[in-house]
């Protein structure tokens, strides 16, 4: 058994050897369609490899969604507004292998987007992750995740962030690394580092690179709180722009509590002690000078499951990049989402995103900042057979720009079909 899980391990870490060259590779030609293609495809025959060998279980999945939809303001523009049909062509790879004691994943999609009017910003956007998980021993477990993304939609960030970014390509490269250790039977300790790096095809927009490491601690608090986890965590991020670098260090403490079998709430609030610093004097503007300041951190998260159906209020405050914007934000979201099955092919979701996001001029932001964002998506999801899928929504979007007192709106229908066939399992 010793023997078999270590020539697992080796072939595992031989694999990867191969989808890191692979990976540096597609990074280095990205941009070019056929590429990307031949990558996914030869990670993808590389690992489907060791099926007949270990006889884990494995899946290999190809999708390929074809979605229209109507948007009446496709900049999100306050004035002199542009309406059009655009169509999105969306094929996919998807592999993953589950043993006893790890799980790995990999996702390949290319998302080609046409505009019927607008055709100047028709573009192939890419998303490529891998991930894996494995435990050492019943007690340590380690985890990674790699990611590359190219998108290029105006109104991409809108539903995460509140924030519009604009008709620029932008490059994003996610690694995350983390490692879990179960110290006794209630008490666990996290360990998590993230690095993210941005880059736009733009000059005038800031590119950045961030790190964030993460140490959480965990106790079951059963003792005293039936039903409790009790939760520490201590964090550090660190932005890097052209011409500023920006740390934040962070403190907060916790819980999560199952109230009823149904309702659920996390609680976390601490703060945080934010630092700015000009890389380099004498070319630095003006609008960088050396700041420090702090402040409040924290999330709440309600939650019911019910047997039919789930829903979740968060709210949340913190300090995250602004993409783009060479800055960051103090930003505030109030999200509240609701899905409910009708039948067994029929199911339908509500969610709706209030974001509130603040930067002063010289405080870790080059420019002023105050912008509110309402975001509302009603949407229904209906099954046609168990590898045919139909979704339809509606996104309404109200942007309030207080720095240039305007306002936008946009309105938003699409439908999209995805059909999956199972290559093995």
């Amino acid at each position: 058994m010793l023997l078999s899980s270590l020539d697992w391990l080796r072939n595992c870490i031989q694999l990867r050897q191969i989808r890191a060259k692979m990976t540096t590779h597609r990074i280095l030609r990205i941009g070019r369609f056929p590429n990307s293609i031949i990558i996914v495809i030869a990670i993808v025959t590389a690992i489907s490899s060791t099926q007949n060998v270990y006889g884990d279980q494995i899946k290999l999945d190809v999708s390929l969604a074809l979605q229209e939809e109507y948007n009446d303001n496709i900049f999100v523009s306050e004035t002199d507004a542009i309406d059009d049909f655009i169509t999105t062509v969306s094929p996919a790879l998807a592999f993953s292998q589950k043993s006893e004691r790890s799980n790995t994943g990999l996702l390949g999609r290319l998302d080609g987007i046409y505009y019927a009017d607008n055709d100047e910003l028709n573009d192939i956007d890419q998303n490529f992750n891998a991930r894996m998980n494995h435990w050492l021993d019943p007690r340590l477990n380690l985890s990674g995740e790699f990611e590359y993304i190219k998108d290029s939609r105006p109104d991409r960030d809108i539903e995460t962030t509140g924030l519009v970014l604009g008709r620029f390509v932008r490059y994003r490269r996610y690694l995350t690394l983390s490692g879990e250790y179960l110290v006794s039977e209630k008490t666990a300790s996290t360990l998590t580092y993230a690095y993210v790096n941005q880059d736009f095809d733009d000059p005038e927009l800031a590119d950045f690179d961030s790190h964030t490491a993460n140490l959480t601690l965990t106790h079951r608090l059963s003792q005293y709180l039936p039903s409790t986890l009790g939760r520490f965590n201590m964090g550090y991020s660190r932005y890097d722009y052209p011409h500023v670098t920006i740390n934040n260090y962070s403190g907060t403490i916790g819980a999560s509590r199952e109230i009823t079998e149904k309702l659920g709430l996390d609680i976390d609030i601490g703060g945080r002690y934010t630092r700015q610093r000009s890389k380099d004097e004498d070319s630095t503007p003006a609008s960088f000078p050396n700041e420090r300041e702090s402040g409040f951190t924290g999330q709440l998260i309600f939650s019911h499951k019910g047997e039919f159906s789930k829903q979740n209020f968060t709210l949340s405050h913190d300090v995250q990049a602004a993409s783009g914007r060479n800055a960051v934000t103090e930003r505030t979201a109030l999200v509240y989402d609701i899905s409910h099955r009708f039948t067994y092919n029929l199911r339908g979701s509500f969610k709706v995103g209030y974001y509130f996001n603040q930067a002063d001029q010289g405080t870790f932001s080059a420019e002023y900042i105050d912008e509110k964002t309402l975001s509302i998506q009603p949407g229904v999801r209906f099954d046609i057979k168990e590898d045919v899928v139909l979704n339809a929504a509606y996104l309404f979007t109200k942007i309030r720009d207080e720095v240039a007192n305007g306002s936008a709106k946009r309105n938003l229908i699409y439908m999209r079909l995805v059909i999956f066939y199972p290559f093995f399992e």
